[in-house]
């Protein structure tokens, strides 16, 4: 089984969108979270797992690239119809 690549940021998440949409000329600077204040502290580490699943073998979540690409895929064929 393929380890799942976790995801660093949000700037990274950013550029992900950028790339899958083919727009490479759009330029995505990181600003820092000090930038939009949160009514709540924000987690230093987002990522979730469910140990439970993986005991069972049955996490079959898709890594987050693939999740991605699949909901831009599903979300721009809905809008263009």
């Amino acid at each position: 089984r393929q380890r799942q690549m976790c995801i660093r940021d949000s700037h990274q998440v950013a550029l992900a969108i950028r790339d899958l949409l083919g727009c490479a000329d759009v330029v995505i600077e990181p600003v820092s979270s000090n930038a939009f204040p949160a009514p709540a502290p924000r987690a230093r580490y987002e990522a979730g797992r469910n140990m439970r699943l993986d005991a069972l073998n049955l996490n079959l979540m898709p890594d987050w690239q693939t999740a991605l690409k699949t909901y831009l895929r599903e979300e721009l064929a809905d809008s263009s119809g």
